[in-house]
């Protein structure tokens, strides 16, 4: 009789143990899934960091066109205007001499 109580304590203590170990495994593949779901997650928030980086990177090259495009025709209108300027400026004595000789004719 105490033998059968000392099995069944034994055989207790093995169910015991492997229900532990079971627990163990279990325990052991859900870390691993979870590790390897993190992993991937990093992943996916890297690669939309990335893609977000890229699109504004992306976006200031295509500003920085469009502002070096606005700065050339400013350029080029200043370059106009000066020119513009330069023959006004030489066509100005010629209407000085064609006012007074009107002048002179309108006396005369």
């Amino acid at each position: 009789d105490q033998c059968k109580d000392a099995k069944q304590t034994l055989q207790d203590e093995i169910d015991a143990h492997n229900n532990t170990q079971n627990e163990l495994q279990s325990s052991t593949v859900f870390l691993s899934s979870t590790k390897q779901l993190l992993r991937n997650t990093e992943k996916t928030e890297h690669a939309k960091a990335k893609e977000q980086l890229q699109k504004t990177v992306n976006d200031l090259v295509a500003k920085s066109k469009a502002y070096e495009i606005e700065v050339a025709a400013h350029k080029s209108t200043c370059k106009r205007l000066a020119s513009t300027e330069e023959a006004l400026k030489s066509t100005t004595p010629d209407l000085a001499l064609e006012r007074e000789s009107l002048r002179t004719e309108k006396v005369a």
